[in-house]
């Protein structure tokens, strides 16, 4: 299966309280009941979460303002969207989400792209980060590879000499989770952003689970991820670009999900 990740900014003079509420509340059934015109399997929304500590996080890694949130929506295959958007019923969807997304996003900033899904590791039972009561959160992060390298020796050394790093260091900080999402070409999903105005999408995105929040910020407070956290940052600048990197802390909100079936 594909993934498709958009991630986006509150509209000016909306406050972010207002802006999840909204994503969560009223796009969020909409794209329950027009999604799947669209050829949507999954969608998932990572509703943004106040969090000094990954404020702070990112802050110390000299990365950028973080949007305000971000989506997953799944589809079977590149043939099966291409699909979906080109029937006369994806079509009607897509300009009905577009007219909702105005609402409550600024489209200047929004960005999407197709892609992959590694998980490098995983210490949870199946299913359990998207399960209902679940309590975990997880940090979202942009991933920019430095403009002097190619796209292949950047998802490389991201996906062996970071991603091994990260696992090695997963213990001390606490991560349960961990995977990264390399982008697909796909020219539906580049017309479908440049047609709403969106800017470029970035080389990837990392995603790590906790426990909980509260786990979280206790893990934050130890010597040993500290020193792990130095770790993963010396190895990080080697290929990111970290004025460009952003990341939040968030929770998983399953809209739906029709890929329950196949597993």
């Amino acid at each position: 299966m594909l993934k498709m990740i958009i991630e986006s900014w509150k509209k000016d003079g909306m406050s972010r309280d207002a802006f999840i509420d909204y994503l969560a509340n009223v796009h969020g059934p909409l794209v329950r009941q027009h999604g799947r015109a669209l050829g949507f399997r999954k969608y998932v929304q990572n509703l943004r979460l106040p969090s000094r500590e990954i404020d702070d996080f990112g802050a110390g890694r000299g990365w950028a303002e973080a949007p305000d949130s971000s989506v997953e929506i799944w589809f079977d295959s590149i043939e099966s969207l291409q699909a979906a958007f080109a029937s006369p019923e994806g079509r009607a969807a897509g300009a009905l989400l577009e007219v909702d997304e105005r609402q409550f996003v600024d489209p200047a900033r929004v960005s999407a792209f197709l892609s992959t899904e590694e998980v490098v590791f995983d210490f949870l039972a199946p299913g359990q980060h998207l399960a209902p009561d679940s309590e975990l959160v997880k940090m979202v992060v942009q991933v920019w590879k430095k403009p002097d390298m190619t796209t292949e020796a950047f998802q490389t050394r991201w996906r062996v000499g970071h991603g091994d790093l990260v696992r090695e260091n997963s213990r001390s900080m606490g991560f349960l989770r961990y995977v990264q999402s390399y982008p697909v070409s796909c020219a539906e999903i580049d017309g479908f952003a440049k047609a709403r105005g969106w800017r470029q999408a970035p080389d990837g995105l990392t995603e790590v689970w906790w426990d909980s929040e509260a786990g979280m910020i206790e893990t934050f407070k130890s010597e040993a991820t500290a020193r792990s956290s130095a770790i993963l940052a010396e190895d990080e600048v080697k290929f990111i670009d970290p004025p460009k990197i952003s990341a939040f802390l968030a929770r998983e909100h399953v809209v739906f999900d029709d890929t329950r079936e196949l597993v």
